[in-house]
């Protein structure tokens, strides 16, 4: 059974959340808490599994304070639950909780009777037994400004602040690769953080980058790496040119591509692939037939098998490919089933997977 705490100060929000919840036999919610001050009382004496969390709380913490406030007294697998859609960097942008050790990032459902409701229930339910099975430490009192903290699963697979690769300073790739395709699910955002930190504005290679996502946070998602990170991310645009040193999110209800003249190519129309839209099955696939040999394609912690066998179609083609290691990642479904299926040149850590992009770029 998994006991989940609801930190969620609108009654309504956290019945709903309740309710969608316990449509599992195998959640229980153990509590729920109307403030941050209200969640730390509650776990002093609860036994909790999960913490599904707020960002605007009353009582003067928030949910960034709630979670960073847990992760140094009693580190638990915390899923933010947010109804904020931010598009620039925003100081309430959601993704910024990630820093201080929250495991996931997930729009707020809608109500019974909404087209979206069924979809997103099980999107939520997924992923709290997901990051339940996540072994989380302690956080510093006092952490780092800097990105990466750990290699490990208990630390959303970032590497060490003093292990960190040097970001490349190659202004344009004049070598064999032309593009790295990256794809990714529960669990992700920490991972791309701490890889594009490492990469860094000169990498000479163009990104695309498929993070499942709840719809409305690609935008937030965008902007938090280009802030974090310093490598510029946005969300990708019909037609237009993939850059140097820039990445490119898929946008919400559209697979990703390139065409054959190199442009993006955003496909609306295609069904779901792996019950995603967007899916890294299909940006595997098109990468794979319109760069071949000149691809990198890399597979990241996440549910299921979303692009586990497509990334195969880029090491036949002659390119490189990259699964995160089994031990690092939140979920080892996607780069898990990509190495039993052989669709991987390399099996890396994410401090290993910076090094080796860096390397292949400069060939």
């Amino acid at each position: 059974m998994i006991d989940v705490l609801i930190v969620e100060d609108s009654p309504s929000a956290a019945q709903l959340l309740s309710f969608i919840l316990t449509s599992d036999p195998g959640i229980r919610i153990a509590g729920v808490a109307a403030s941050g001050a209200d969640a730390l009382r509650k776990l002093e004496t609860m036994e909790i599994d999960v913490v599904t969390m707020d960002i605007n709380l009353p009582g003067g913490m928030n949910g960034f304070e709630t979670t960073r406030r847990i992760m140094e007294t009693r580190p638990l697998p915390i899923a933010i639950i947010s109804s904020l859609v931010v598009s620039s960097g925003d100081a309430y942008n959601p993704f910024r909780v990630m820093v201080e050790g929250a495991l996931a990032v997930l729009a707020k459902p809608p109500g019974p009777g909404h087209p979206d409701f069924e979809k997103r229930s099980k999107e939520l339910i997924r992923t709290v037994r997901a990051i339940s099975e996540v072994k989380v430490v302690k956080r510093s009192a006092a952490p780092a400004k800097s990105v990466p903290h750990s290699s490990s699963s208990a630390t959303n697979g970032r590497p060490a602040a003093s292990n960190r690769v040097q970001p490349a300073r190659t202004a344009q790739s004049a070598g064999r690769y032309r593009l790295l395709a990256i794809g990714a699910s529960t669990g992700g955002p920490a991972v791309i953080e701490s890889i594009f930190a490492a990469l860094g504005p000169g990498f000479p290679l163009p990104i695309l980058l498929v993070q499942h996502i709840s719809a409305g946070f690609a935008e937030g998602f965008a902007a938090w790496l280009t802030k974090s990170t310093r490598l510029p991310t946005r969300v990708a645009r019909q037609g237009e040119l993939p850059e140097p040193g820039k990445a490119y999110v898929a946008p919400d209800d559209h697979h990703m591509g390139v065409s054959p003249s190199g442009a993006i190519d955003l496909n609306g129309a295609r069904e779901p692939l792996h019950g995603l839209r967007p899916a890294a099955a299909h940006l595997f696939e098109s990468v794979a037939r319109m760069y071949g040999d000149r691809a990198i394609g890399v597979i990241l912690t996440g549910m299921g098998a979303d692009g586990s066998r497509e990334l195969g179609l880029i090491k036949q083609a002659g390119g490189i490919t990259i699964a995160q290691e089994s031990e690092s990642c939140v979920v080892d479904g996607m780069p898990g089933q990509a190495v039993k299926m052989g669709s991987a040149s390399l099996v890396l850590t994410p401090e290993a997977i910076s090094r080796k992009l860096c390397a292949l770029a400069a060939e």
